[in-house]
């Protein structure tokens, strides 16, 4: 009771200018140059869509309101613009952006001088530069440092280039789902029930339908159709559904190759540039010595699996089975929680076991691991970190899961980004 009646005349005032906030609302403005800025910003830090743009505005509007501005201006899209983009920024493997007050503001003012050059026929625009041309990145105008962080072999791949992605789109094995939220592609319709259905009604179907049913009664024109509630169709609407990954990788001394881990590091990280617009989540188990550990948990975040994927141990006994069962108890998770998801997982051995699971025999136990996969339908990429051959533990482990065999001549970063991007 004190606490309340101690703040009670700051949350009456905070009330007040909340409704004088919601009144002044509609009324406040925003300058062209500011609304271009906005949109400049937000191409310059390579975020998705325009939604970005669109709440940046509005944020930085209802802030002078609720400050009785009649005007937003670039003070207000300097305090908002960290909170808008700070989540929303594509940056690629081992980039780190400081969305700092200063730096921000150095941002904004980058972008409005830039559409004023433009207007005044003195600068470039940035809509005429190619890719990576023309006026500074918003990764260099928040301060963003030449060096990458790069240590030894672990260096980030490459991004494929347009051609690779667009393969990758058409002949890849994305999948579709029916879409219960009213949004998606309209594929067919079938008879409307209930009040969602109803919501979204599939007029051409619906027409048809009626159409076919036979003209009203004492109708005097050919044309007239009457809808019954019987003729009523609704839409059926898919949406693409992403895929959850899981890089399975062998850090035993078996495959003594910290090159191969720096290049599993390397596709997770590549493969996430992208996760957000193909809704991917990535994750990443190493197994090694009698156990297998979830190095990363299904995540879309670069950020995220550059922290996560620093330091990754290497050596000991390869039990090629715990990693298996535990990569495929994370893929079951991510169905449960995100049904529809299409389960991979790219499994790096080369396929020799010496640890089983409660004192079995670690090739038996890891042959059963891969039928479990199988069964789970599991789409499954096996890459042989072997010499291969028709006797590879590796081929046969991937005949057993229904996957796919893959023999790399070199595992390293751009091969294996590439492979797996080339069947996902």
């Amino acid at each position: 009771p004190s606490f309340v009646r101690d703040w009670a005349d700051v949350e009456a005032e905070l009330g007040t200018t909340l409704k004088h906030a919601r009144l002044r609302l509609p009324t406040v403005t925003m300058a062209e140059e500011i609304l271009y800025a906005i949109a400049d910003l937000s191409l310059r830090a390579g975020v998705d869509g325009h939604r970005a743009d669109s709440v940046m505005a509005r944020a930085a509007t209802a802030l002078a309101a609720l400050e009785g501005k009649n005007e937003a201006g670039l003070a207000e899209v300097e305090r908002v613009a960290p909170l808008v983009l700070a989540h929303r920024l594509r940056r690629r493997p081992f980039e780190e952006v400081p969305a700092d007050a200063e730096s921000m503001r150095s941002a904004l003012i980058r972008a409005l001088t830039g559409e004023r050059d433009q207007e005044a026929g003195t600068g470039s625009s940035s809509t005429n530069a190619g890719p990576g041309q023309g006026q500074a990145s918003i990764f260099e105008s928040l301060g963003t440092s030449e060096e990458t962080g790069q240590q030894g072999v672990f260096g980030g791949a490459e991004l494929e280039n347009p051609l690779d992605q667009t393969r990758r789109s058409i002949a890849g094995r994305r999948q579709e789902s029916v879409s219960s939220d009213g949004r998606g592609r309209y594929s067919r319709s079938e008879p409307a029930t209930g009040k969602v259905a109803l919501s979204d009604v599939a007029i051409d179907a619906t027409i048809r339908a009626a159409a076919t049913s036979g003209s009203p009664s004492g109708s005097t024109c050919d044309l007239a159709v009457e809808v019954g509630p019987d003729d009523v169709r609704s839409k059926v609407r898919m949406r693409k559904v992403g895929a959850s990954i899981v890089f399975c990788v062998d850090a035993s001394g078996s495959m003594g190759a910290s090159k191969r881990i720096s290049a599993v590091k390397a596709a997770v990280l590549d493969l996430l540039v992208d996760a957000y617009q193909r809704r991917d989540r990535v994750a990443l188990v190493s197994f090694r010595g009698d156990r297998a550990d979830v190095v990363l948990a299904p995540t879309a975040s670069v950020e995220l699996a550059n922290l996560k994927l620093k330091n990754l141990p290497s050596g000991g006994a390869t039990p090629l089975a715990h990693g298996i069962l535990r990569s495929l108890d994370l893929l079951e998770s991510e169905r449960r929680r995100q049904p529809g998801t299409v389960p991979w997982l790219v499994l790096l051995t080369d396929g020799r076991a010496n640890v089983g699971l409660a004192g079995g025999l670690g090739s038996d136990d890891a042959k059963a691991a891969a039928v479990r996969l199988a069964a789970a339908k599991v789409h499954t990429i096996v890459i042989d970190t072997s010499a291969g051959g028709e006797s590879s533990p590796a081929r046969e482990l991937a005949r057993m899961s229904g996957g796919e065999y893959v023999r790399l001549a070199s595992v390293d970063e751009r091969t294996l980004a590439k492979a797996v991007r080339e069947r996902l």
